[in-house]
This record gives structure tokens, sequence and C-alpha cells, in this order.
């Protein structure tokens, strides 16, 4: 059995379920993690290596020590190693040290801020940071057709890309029992750091247009997560006189129970992706994608993955980021149809279970594995 090494400076922080869970479902390839920063807040079911001095960078705090790379390095050069997978572009920088020890193929992860908003950082300095990746890795993952139009701009080469969505595991958000009932109130539902990108704010503001110009009060909204704007979010929800109807809940667990009551519980699922000032934006939210699983009908933009599994009026309704009014008229229909909510909701569930499902993304990021180890080409 051939093996892969994972690499991700930090393993992993409590929402990256998305790199957890691609590592957990690899089965047919002996797979090692290595990492500076062992985390350990979502369970990894493989071996995870770290080094035994925490010291691990140098003076600025960007690179890593060179004592450190050797003694990763002595970990790992007994494991056979045939491909590297590092996950980010700015971690597949940080660990460049370290793989040129390495005479194997080279494959990085991107992931939606590492595309976007790092290559302008330090006044450009992170795209020639960038540019240094793409030279000396042999193959990038882009989640969909935008992201890869994101790194043919930054300069990658187009034969290195390689479009893969990983996947979302679907089976643990399926509900059987959805239904879709006429209800005096309705639960509408995010699930999302709290942070400029997923567009809390706007859903806010849509909800204080709801209310106010729509004469629209039967719904509450639900949201879980936590993030920098936690704080301003609520000043803005009692500044509107909206606190009756939204409830912050923090950040919920993705192994526990409790989030998928939330999700079951909830009639909309709403995600209004933006590109925020700093340039950053999503890839694909793995929170709608266990939305749709679930059955929910999704109120989402058209910004970057997004268009790629849902499309308009098909699985959700997709609006131009930052539309207020537009989100707000989106709500109202949802509210007012149960028979669109019901036929959104099981498109949606059906495309997520039949095409985004995280076993199917493995089987496909396994074939990539094969055919790079077996060919180094594609």
């Amino acid at each position: 059995m051939k093996t892969v090494l994972h690499l991700e400076r930090k393993f992993t922080s409590k929402t990256e379920t998305f790199i957890v869970n691609q590592i957990n479902t690899i089965k047919n390839f002996n797979v090692i993690v290595a990492t500076v920063n062992k985390l350990d807040n979502l369970p990894c079911n493989k071996h995870v290596i770290e080094p035994k001095i925490k010291n691990y960078f140098n003076s600025n705090g960007k690179f890593l020590l060179k004592r450190t790379v050797n003694e990763l390095f002595e970990q790992l050069k007994s494991y056979n190693i045939d491909l590297i997978h590092a996950h980010y572009l700015v971690d597949a920088f940080f660990f460049l040290p370290l793989i040129k020890k390495f005479s194997v193929p080279k494959l990085v992860s991107c992931y939606g801020y590492d595309v976007s908003s790092f290559p302008k950082v330090y006044f450009g300095l992170g795209k020639l940071l960038i540019r240094k990746v793409f030279k000396e890795y042999d193959y990038f993952l882009a989640m969909s057709p935008d992201m890869k139009n994101d790194l043919l701009r930054l300069g990658c080469d187009e034969n290195k890309i390689i479009v893969h969505y990983y996947g979302t595991d679907t089976k643990r958000f399926i509900n059987k029992n959805r239904d879709y009932p006429i209800k005096n109130s309705v639960n509408i539902l995010t699930v999302g750091a709290l942070e400029d990108r997923k567009g809390h704010f706007y859903v806010v503001l849509a909800l204080d247009y709801l209310f106010k110009k729509f004469d629209y009060s039967n719904f509450k909204y639900y949201v879980v997560g936590d993030g920098p704007n936690h704080s301003s979010l609520k000043k803005l929800v009692v500044e509107l006189g909206l606190q009756d109807h939204v409830l912050f809940l923090g950040h919920v667990p993705y192994n526990s129970d409790t989030l998928i009551e939330i999700y079951n519980n909830s009639d909309i699922f709403i995600h209004p992706s933006i590109v925020d000032d700093k340039n950053d934006k999503e890839g694909i939210p793995g929170t709608i994608v266990e939305a749709m699983a679930n059955g929910l009908p999704v109120i989402s933009t058209y910004h970057a993955g997004i268009p790629y599994i849902i499309d308009n009026e098909k699985e959700g309704l997709l609006l131009k980021e930052r539309d207020i009014e537009g989100l707000a008229e989106a709500l109202k229909r949802l509210i007012e149809n149960r028979d669109l909510r019901e036929r959104l909701g099981k498109e949606a569930q059906k495309r997520a279970i039949e095409e985004l499902d995280l076993t199917k993304g493995t089987e496909r990021l396994e074939r990539i594995y094969n055919q790079i180890i077996n060919s180094n080409t594609l």
C-alpha cells in the first residue's frame, strides 16, 4: 500500500472538518500527518507527527527553523512516502524546506483565503511567496472552476491544476423525516464562522427589511458559529430591534447531536457569501452542502464555487452579493410558499447525496493519488 504524507501547520482548528474528513476516509493508502502544532480539536484516525521541540519558528514567526525541519525529516524518512499532500497554499510555502528533502510528487489543496486574500498581503509579497509554491509543487486541487481561474490569474500553470471538490459527509446530515408543513413561524439558519465573507450582516439587514417593509415577524433566525464579528452583529441586532427574532447559539461542535438537531428544526438555510474588503472569499462552504443534505431550501449568492453546486431556482435561490432587498424577497417567497421550500429542499438533498458526498469525493481523490504516483502526470 502506498503512503501519502499530509501537511498542515495547525492540525486542526475546530472548524476544519473538511480537512480531517478527507484524511479520515482515505482507505486505500497509508496516511501520515505532519504538523508543527497538534491541536486535536477534531478526531483523526491516522498517525500524526509533530516536533518535540515546540519553538519551531524563526525570529519573525513565519518560517520553520532548520532544526525543526531536520527533526520532522528524521521522523518521516522511514515511512517510504510516495506522495506529499499539503493543505492550503500558505502551509505549502511554510513546509517548503521540508518537502524539498523528498523526491516524490507534491500536491496542494486550495481552500479559499489562500487563493483570494493572502496573495495581496504584505503589499503583494503573498503573491511572490505563492509563486514559489507553484514552482516547487506538482499539482494543485481547486475546489471549483472559479478557484481554478483564480489560480491561473496568480500565475499557476494550467497543466498543474485539477478541479476537485473533496465532498461533505452528507450521510451524517440527511433528515429522512424532513417534511415541509405550513407553519405559523419559520426557523431560519446560518452555520459558519462570524466573519465578513459569510455575509451575516446582510442577513440581519434583510430580516430588518422583511420585518419593516413586508411586515413579517413570523420568523426566528438562528446563528451558529463564533468569530470576530460576534459583538458587532449583536449590536446591530439590538439597534434594529430584532433581538426577539435573532438568536446567537455560538460554536456548536461538528460531532455533536445538537448540530444535527439544529438543522432538523430549521426550515430555511441562508448563507449569502461575499468577497470582503480584503478580497477574502469562500471555496465551497461545507455548511451549505450539509443543509442541502438535510433537505433544507438554501438561499445563497453567486459567489466562488457556490453556483457550481446550486442551480438557481432548482436546488436553491441565488442572488448577487450584498443584495439586501433580494435576500428579503427570497426569504418572503420561501416563508409564504411551502411547496417551493419542499421542491428546492428535495432537489438540494438529491444533488448533495448524488454529487457532493464525502465518500465519492475521497474515491476521486484516491484515483488522483494513483494517477500521480503511477505516472506523475495526469
